[in-house]
């Protein structure tokens, strides 16, 4: 079904590859990427494989993955719930 959704090979795994990549869209903006690319998507090697690429000690697993993107998902009945237990956390 997400190999359908996203129309390319999708799999999913317990342990990341020795050389994961994703991909990551750089906007054209000037100077957003140190790497100069703009308006495109390029593969960027993450987790042990990035580390190793830098020739640097990795602090994280090989097989393990490594979220530089992390997204974190509020619901409305999560922040109402919030503002029950701590109702002083509302900003004006």
């Amino acid at each position: 079904m997400l190999s359908d959704y996203f129309k390319r090979n999708v799999t999913l795994g317990r342990a990341a590859p020795d050389d994961f990549t994703i991909d990551q869209y750089h906007p054209d903006v000037e100077g957003a990427d140190p790497g100069g690319n703009k308006d495109t998507v390029v593969a960027q090697k993450l987790g042990a494989a990035l580390f190793a690429e830098l020739g640097m000690e990795s602090p994280v697993p090989v097989g393990s993955f490594f979220d530089v993107f992390p997204l974190s998902i509020l619901t409305t009945s999560t922040l109402a719930r919030l503002g029950e237990v701590r109702p002083q956390s509302y900003a004006d």
